[in-house]
């Protein structure tokens, strides 16, 4: 077993519980449970990671991110610039992976 990984597994289960909790406050989706999911897929993403990620809607997607920007649940990481798009995080679960 990798030393600290079982106290690491804990904090990312009680996160995981923390966003089931607060994102369906913020979200009234029937997307609630996928759009949990692909935080923790990929916590560095971009909305075409988020999409394929969740399997959620392209143009569903561009209200979701918003709002869970809005609610500091993800933040951005890269501004759009161009023609790149913006690159957002999952910062809460970055600290401890």
């Amino acid at each position: 077993m990798i030393p600290g990984a079982s106290r690491e597994f804990g904090w990312i289960a009680a996160m995981d519980l923390d966003m089931k909790n607060r994102i369906p406050e913020i979200l009234k989706s029937k997307y609630l449970v996928q759009a949990i999911d692909a935080l923790f897929i990929r916590p560095i993403f971009t909305i075409q990671d988020y999409v394929k990620d969740s399997g959620i809607p392209f143009d569903s997607c561009k209200k979701l991110i918003p709002s869970l920007k809005n609610n500091s649940i993800i933040s951005v990481r890269k501004e759009e610039s161009g023609q790149k798009t913006s690159v957002y995080e999952f910062s809460d679960f970055l600290a401890i992976i």
